[in-house]
């Protein structure tokens, strides 16, 4: 659950609008025709993750997990995309762009409004580099993990910012979410 918007709206309004995301962004990939990955931090028999293939991420913080989950989808696939699910403004227009990025940049990022990132996609395994050092939950993640990638020789792109859910301030922008606020 959203911990940050936990603190100021309240719980179970934030599992709400954590929900809200969810459904959003696995009908996205449902209608999307891309082969999807979950990766859950637990088991998931909830009939909202039918369908998709499940996996546990590893332990660690949340660069681990990511560079974790590339490097299981660049197992079988030659290009992986990996997004959150507190984005509801992510469409298949913007997946198809970061997955057209892939042909000539190592790396694509679609920025967060808030200095984070809503989507990182690869071509190649992460090494660790890529994330040490990098303050999660700030207006320095996106930066931070720029800076790495290029010390480590990875050319990156950067599509068009979008904005997602991390505060209760960020639900103004969705009138769906007007009485969770």
């Amino acid at each position: 659950m959203k911990t940050r918007l936990a603190d100021e709206i309240g719980s179970d309004a934030a599992l709400a609008v954590y929900l809200h995301c969810l459904e959003h962004t696995l009908d996205l990939l449902r209608d999307s025709g891309l082969d999807t990955q979950l990766w859950l931090d637990r088991e998931g028999e909830d009939a909202l993750f039918r369908g998709f293939e499940q996996h546990l991420q590893c332990t660690g913080d949340l660069g681990a997990r990511m560079r974790h989950a590339i490097g299981c989808g660049l197992e079988s696939h030659r290009r992986v995309l990996l997004i959150g699910s507190d984005c509801l403004d992510i469409h298949r227009g913007c997946l198809d762009r970061a997955l057209q990025q892939l042909d000539d940049h190592d790396l694509v990022f679609i920025p967060a409004e808030d200095g984070g990132f809503v989507l990182i996609g690869s071509r190649h395994p992460l090494p660790a580099e890529l994330f040490t050092g990098v303050a999660w939950s700030s207006e320095w993640v996106l930066r931070q993990t720029l800076e790495n990638a290029l010390s480590a020789g990875f050319s990156a792109a950067v599509l068009h910012p979008l904005r997602d859910i991390d505060r209760a301030a960020d639900l103004a922008h969705y009138p769906l979410l007007a009485d969770y606020r």
